[in-house]
């Protein structure tokens, strides 16, 4: 067991080496270099806080119609979405596999035409069996368009440590890993 799993992960540490994605960090760089709304919305955080405090919404849909634009730069280090469509999907998906889920903001700074809001979040998930409690702290940039929609969204938070080290056979590793550095 222990050599099938040493194995399977070099081959998914082999392919992932080998499997190169669009730089993220450039599409990011490109879409902030862009001139947007210089002023941030009135209840845009109020609205955001709203969102993302329970995705399991009935008006869901009608909440990320209200908070982004149609055309939209969104990054959490997990995925890239580049609608309001596909951001709607993403979030029910995110919504679907929570069993508890906890968003909270702590606060918030404006610079210019960017807002950052600090928060935490607590999840409950199951992955390959095992019931995960996970808590992460986070930061999030928003930028806005003409109408007040969110254009800009690129969250900042640890994955490793919200999620990755707490999954079966693949958090071994990553905690292995962190404790040689």
């Amino acid at each position: 067991m222990f050599k099938a799993t040493i194995i399977i992960s070099a081959l998914l540490l082999t392919a992932c080496a080998s499997y190169e994605r669009p730089s993220y960090v450039d599409e990011y760089k490109n879409i902030t270099s862009q001139e947007h709304n210089k002023t941030i919305p009135s209840g845009a955080i109020e609205k955001f806080v709203k969102l993302f405090s329970n995705l399991k919404a009935a008006d869901l849909a009608e909440q990320v119609s209200a908070v982004y634009s149609d055309k939209i730069y969104f990054n959490d280090t997990l995925n890239t979405v580049n609608s309001r469509d596909e951001m709607l999907i993403y979030l029910k998906h995110t919504a679907e596999n929570l069993e508890n889920y906890h968003f909270e903001l702590i606060d918030h700074a404006i610079s210019g035409e960017n807002l950052y809001l600090r928060w935490t979040m607590d999840i409950d998930f199951t992955a390959l069996g095992k019931d995960i409690q996970s808590k992460s702290i986070g930061m999030s940039h928003l930028k806005f368009d003409d109408n007040g929609k969110i254009i800009v969204h690129q969250d900042y938070w640890d994955s490793v440590e919200a999620i990755y080290q707490h999954i079966p056979y693949m958090g071994y590793w990553v905690r292995k890993a962190r404790s040689q550095l």
